[in-house]
């Protein structure tokens, strides 16, 4: 049943369509072009970073890199760990994966965060913020997993503020990004690595797993699972 609110609305469509609209089609057609200009930038730019998200989250999920989130999986697994600090990907790539353990997430892009909170699984407990600010609270973790968008240089200082959490944990997992298109993954580089995390840190970590690897978006990637003989 069509109701009144229906009839007038369409009674006003056809109203504008025979009156309205010849009488100022030039000055609407001239207002539309110039919505066009004043938002074309804006366009473009958001065009730009949806892409970029897209690619991003695509390489989290290839061939390379699913072989060595399996390897932290095992790693995890076979320790029996019961809760985990980590970063992540909008779809829970590796959290998924642990339904049975407790995972502390961090995520700073605001509206990254509240697309998250819509798939957050039901053992993760996410939290707002840049993952250093885990060093504020009053909890240890078994395993602290950073897959970092970014070289050893620029991710410094936020391993350094979650040093005490560092060293109270029995395994730590960090990925670094080199940015530089030439230099091929090789055993120097991670070998230089661990030494910086080492001093760093002030640990002496046994080396589980080193894997260097290229990738579209970020050139030479390098992961090492590293175990604490002090984590607690």
């Amino acid at each position: 049943m069509v109701t009144s609110k229906e009839l007038k609305k369409k009674a006003y469509q056809k109203s504008y369509q025979k009156k309205y609209y010849p009488a100022h089609k030039d000055k609407i057609a001239k207002q539309m072009k110039d919505n066009y200009r004043e938002n074309v930038d804006k366009r473009i730019h958001y065009a730009k970073v949806y892409k970029k998200e897209k690619n991003m989250e695509r390489e989290y999920d290839r061939p390379i890199k699913n072989i060595i989130r399996n390897k932290i999986l095992e790693q995890i697994n076979f320790r029996k760990f019961k809760n985990i600090l980590t970063l992540e990907t909008k779809d829970y790539l590796f959290t998924k994966e642990l339904p049975d353990k407790k995972v502390y997430v961090f995520e700073l892009d605001k509206t990254r965060f509240s697309e998250m909170q819509k798939k957050k699984p039901k053992n993760v407990i996410l939290n707002y913020g840049n993952v250093s600010d885990f060093s504020e609270y009053d909890m240890d973790v078994d395993c602290i997993y950073l897959d970092f968008c970014c070289t050893y240089t620029t991710a410094k200082e936020v391993i350094y503020t979650l040093k005490n959490k560092i060293a109270n944990s029995k395994l730590f997992v960090v990925t670094f990004c080199t940015w530089d298109e030439k230099k091929k993954p090789n055993g120097d580089y991670q070998f230089e690595l661990i030494s910086n995390l080492q001093n760093l840190l002030g640990i002496n970590f046994k080396v589980i797993f080193g894997q260097g690897y290229r990738d579209k978006q970020h050139s030479t990637m390098v992961t090492i699972i590293m175990e604490n003989p002090n984590g607690i």
